[in-house]
């Protein structure tokens, strides 16, 4: 989790440095701190998860001028519609959407409808998905994940792959990934054994999760 928080946190900082009139669309975020950890107070930024989340996470946090909640399912499209009705949504916002521990816990038809609604509603912005994936193998072993087991929901994942190339058959026609972070290329003396999978690329890519990042040109 801290090797992935970190990569969002640098994809976060890197997308804004080089946005025209930045976006942030932060997709079933729970209780997420990115906004106020990185200080992006004059950032517009909204986070979306469904009634019972954002009900608690309303607790703990406050929106600001820049900052809104939308109690939404994702898969409740109006989301879209309040997200074009926020006073900094412009006609040249680039827009960024996070995927962070969300994706793996649906089938990949619902994944692919999800971006197939997202692509057709921001056709006109320059936009970039940073999207969490799990692979194959984690899918069919939910009960041996070290933290998501310990859910007394019994929550399983549902979608992976293995090699990016698979990603292409739920990409809208616009859409292309172009870059890839696997969790194993970071701090691998911390992984002890673990560190060898790196260099594996069949264990690399069916061991751990991943971000991708994506865009429409």
């Amino acid at each position: 989790m801290s090797i992935r928080t970190e990569i969002l946190d640098e994809i976060v900082i890197n997308f804004i440095k080089h946005a025209n009139h930045p976006f942030i669309i932060n997709i079933g975020c729970g209780l997420d701190m990115r906004l106020s950890r990185l200080k992006l107070n004059n950032i517009p930024w909204i986070d979306i998860d469904v009634p019972e989340s954002i009900n608690l996470r309303k607790r703990f946090f406050n929106e600001t001028y820049f900052y809104k909640m939308i109690n939404k399912s994702m898969f409740d499209y109006t989301w879209i519609d309040d997200v074009k009705r926020n006073v900094h949504f412009k006609e040249d916002s680039d827009i960024l959407i996070i995927f962070e521990g969300v994706l793996m816990y649906f089938e990949k038809v619902e994944v692919e409808a999800v971006y197939k609604e997202i692509a057709r509603s921001f056709d006109k912005h320059h936009l970039v998905i940073a999207s969490e994936f799990c692979s194959k193998f984690m899918t069919k072993h939910t009960n041996n994940h070290p933290s998501v087991s310990k859910l007394t929901s019994k929550p399983l994942f549902k979608f992976g792959y293995n090699n990016v190339i698979e990603l292409k058959d739920i990409l809208p026609g616009s859409w292309k990934v172009m870059k890839e972070y696997n969790y194993f290329d970071r701090y691998s003396h911390r992984l002890r054994y673990l560190k060898w999978f790196k260099y594996i690329v069949y264990l690399k890519n069916r061991f751990n999760n991943k971000i991708v990042i994506i865009k429409n040109t």
